[in-house]
């Protein structure tokens, strides 16, 4: 899971529908982590697990995967 496929890949296979909106750069406060940009967060103090997240992440995905299967024609092999 990487790109914006595989993120509508993924919510076909859990059969959720997200919504999503764009907010301007200037008004959204998580605008420079949602493009990597952690500094600002990491000098206040916080600590950037992002890579941790994405990894418990792919482990509910596959997770469900195995325990539902897949659904309608998707099939997540051939797609990697």
């Amino acid at each position: 899971m990487g790109s914006k496929q595989s993120f509508y890949e993924q919510e076909v296979l859990t059969k959720i529908n997200c919504w999503v909106a764009r907010v301007s750069s200037y008004s959204n406060i998580a605008d420079a982590p949602s493009r990597g940009d952690t500094s600002m967060l990491r000098s206040l103090g916080f600590e950037d697990v992002s890579i941790l997240a994405y990894a418990a992440l792919e482990q509910l995905f596959e997770a469900m995967v195995n325990k539902m299967g897949n659904t309608a024609d998707y099939d997540a092999e051939s797609q990697s």
